[in-house]
């Protein structure tokens, strides 16, 4: 068992429902796409936040797992759908990052993000973090993972969720996002699915990270 693999959503700040593959997080706000789109507040404005985070940044202590603009941190949650598997995908990103990220989603350049403008982004972000994942089922089709969701949380964290569809009982996945930015992964899922690394792979300081994940048939399995 490699460190950082674990099952049970245990200490993985992140909630799943299976119903309607829905993401709970009471410290952000949650988008659906059959739902259209809800945020607490329809503007934010930038420079503040901006300078809130920069405020941060200068700070004279360290967080524990604090990244650079040269590192990543990573969470991957398996669990099963109806007709294949979810992935809840989760990137806390250091501080500095955050303010460089708010820049980009002001489009418009007028100071202010917009609810359209988050929307955009993140959505647009999501699909360019799926088009890095390498998936194929036990027949050897590749296969794609279609965004149902993402959510924004604590700790400059954002979880997008992915529903694959696999025609079969298990999964080869490769996730090539930080192939330039090696650092912390952590690998976690549900009673529903197995979770193994297909290669071995350092989660503490992780690239390139290849994982074979099957239906769990057996509820009372621990792997």
């Amino acid at each position: 068992m490699a460190t950082g693999l674990v099952g049970r959503f245990q200490d993985s700040g992140i909630r799943s429902r299976e119903s309607g593959f829905k993401i709970q997080d009471s410290g952000g706000f949650r988008i659906q796409e059959d739902s259209g789109f809800r945020a607490q507040d329809s503007k934010y404005r930038l420079w503040g936040l901006a300078w809130v985070a920069l405020f941060i940044t200068a700070m004279p202590f360290a967080f524990p797992h604090d990244t650079g603009l040269g590192h990543s941190r990573r969470t991957l949650l398996w669990e099963t759908g109806p007709d294949g598997f979810v992935l809840e995908y989760r990137i806390r990103l250091p501080k500095d990052e955050v303010v460089l990220e708010m820049v980009k989603i002001d489009a418009d350049g007028n100071g202010e993000i917009s609810g359209r403008e988050k929307d955009s982004f993140f959505r647009r972000k999501g699909r360019m973090l799926a088009a890095k994942f390498k998936i194929s089922n036990a027949t050897g089709k590749t296969l794609s993972a279609a965004l149902k969701a993402y959510s924004l949380g604590h700790s400059f964290t954002q979880t997008f969720q992915y529903e694959i569809t696999a025609g079969s009982n298990s999964l080869s996945f490769e996730d090539r996002n930080f192939r330039d930015k090696p650092g912390l992964v952590r690998i976690l899922k549900t009673d529903t699915a197995r979770v193994s690394l297909a290669r071995p792979a350092d989660l503490q300081h992780a690239e390139v990270i290849a994982l074979r994940i099957v239906r769990n048939d057996t509820k009372n399995d621990a792997n």
